[in-house]
């Protein structure tokens, strides 16, 4: 029999409440391996880590007009079901991901966790390997917390003395303050009590950032055709992968973070892309959910700052790309100075703290619509090198999801000395993921060259 263990927050609510059918809000991830990996050693090593994994034996009870959704033990739990074969002629990074479109788009089963890893194996060569997880069963602030619960940052080998145990936590809980314990309502409550001229301090602020979510909400931009509008459930996906120091140059060069140069390069690439097939995009602007830092990236990486998002306004006209890559600069500047970040803060906070039965009233409030064109994700950097089994990963890319009426969004993902930008396109936008990549690529190309790199 089973057993509830715990309710779901209401942000892992919302993003089971974002699914659509064959277009569940996942994350995925495709490994290269320097060597071959046979089945038996990957599930060996995947049986040492569960307990890392978040949520990996718990699947989720569907919420009723009588209780909540939660998270329930799965009593019948296999690791062959979650970890699993799959023989492939693919080689070339392109074929592999062609491959893994496959079971991205295969449904999940709720009667059991809502994870998997895929072994993709050539006849001959290195292995592959698919990480897929629900973006539900992830923690908010670290939706990487799976693959590195996978990825050892040391070569070690399966471990013979058995599964690793993730260290005791009773005697930390014995120590937590006595408002842990409380829910989220009664939580609410007793602060209040204690400091009343603070709380109203907080709701003011917190109705400034609900206000400004609601506005970016209902009023969303012009559509564009090829990038907003009925999904068919059919991904395609592709990659682009730029050297990091190769991106280090240009902005010591011309100036920008990182990310605006991989940003100014994605959005020259989409124009290039809906030039191909269409006379000139109907909008001069493109609205992007993009991540935020308020700090420098040396700090963020040094502390493992995570990124807000924040809705941006960036040039889809501008040909010249360093005057592209100066406006997605200003913009992002635009917005750290009017306090997004803060907003978008207050109002995680608030959906945390909402009570479940006003949180589930405004889930059914919302829109199948986006405020956006596309979404851009900023996942944790990867510095060192990581092993699987004691096989070293040689590459890493992002697959990011498709939601509500977004029919392109991408994902950038920093491991080792290079950037990937993971690419979804469904079927329905008229463009291809491979378009897009090649379009990518020379947006980066005429961005080297105009800084005198090539």
């Amino acid at each position: 029999m089973s057993t509830v263990s715990q309710r779901l927050s209401n942000l892992e609510a919302l993003f089971f409440a974002l699914d659509q059918p064959g277009a569940p809000v996942q994350l995925a991830w495709l490994c290269r391996l320097a060597d071959r990996l046979p089945l038996t050693a990957l599930r060996t090593h995947v049986a040492q880590r569960l307990d890392r994994i978040p949520h990996s034996r718990e699947r989720v009870e569907a919420a009723s007009s009588l209780r909540s959704p939660a998270w329930t033990r799965d009593d019948r739990f296999s690791l062959s079901r979650h970890v699993k074969l799959v023989p492939a002629n693919a080689t070339k990074l392109d074929e592999i991901l062609q491959v893994c479109c496959r079971f991205l788009q295969v449904p999940w089963d709720a009667r059991h966790p809502l994870w998997d890893v895929w072994l993709i194996q050539p006849a001959r060569g290195s292995s592959n390997i698919l990480v897929r997880a629900h973006r539900g069963i992830l923690p908010f602030e670290n939706e990487a917390e799976l693959l590195n619960a996978i990825l050892d940052p040391q070569p070690t080998l399966t471990n013979a003395a058995g599964p690793r145990r993730a260290p005791a936590t009773a005697p930390l809980l014995e120590t937590q303050p006595r408002e842990v314990t409380l829910t989220p309502s009664l939580t609410s409550i007793s602060r209040v009590l204690r400091d009343p001229y603070l709380a109203v301090e907080r709701l003011r602020t917190y109705s400034e950032s609900l206000i400004s979510a609601l506005r970016a909400a209902l009023t969303p931009p012009p559509a564009l055709g090829s990038l907003n509008g009925t999904l068919s459930h059919r991904i395609g996906v592709d990659a682009v992968e730029f050297e990091l120091n190769e991106v280090r140059q240009i902005r010591n060069r011309v100036g920008g973070s990182i990310l605006e140069i991989v940003l100014s390069s994605i959005v020259g690439g989409l124009s290039r892309a809906l030039s191909d097939h269409q006379s000139g995009p109907s909008t001069p602007e493109l609205f992007a959910c993009v991540p935020l830092t308020t700090g420098s990236e040396q700090d963020a990486h040094r502390t493992g700052t995570r990124a807000t998002f924040a809705i941006a306004r960036l040039p889809l006209t501008t040909s010249d790309p360093i005057q592209r890559l100066r406006r997605v600069s200003a913009e992002l500047d635009l917005l750290r100075a009017t306090q997004v970040p803060e907003q978008y803060r207050r109002t995680l906070d608030l959906m945390r703290g909402a009570p479940y039965a006003a949180f589930r009233a405004c889930l059914s409030l919302l829109p199948r619509t986006a405020s956006v064109h596309t979404i851009c994700l900023e996942l944790p950097s990867v510095r060192e090198r990581r092993y699987v089994a004691g096989s070293e990963v040689t590459q890493i890319v992002a697959i990011p999801p498709l939601l509500l009426d977004i029919r392109v969004t991408f994902a950038v993902q920093t491991y080792a000395a290079r950037i990937s930008v993971g690419i979804s396109v469904d079927s329905n936008s008229r463009l291809s993921a491979s378009r897009v990549a090649r379009a990518i690529r020379a947006a980066q190309r005429e961005l080297l060259e105009y800084a005198g790199l090539a």
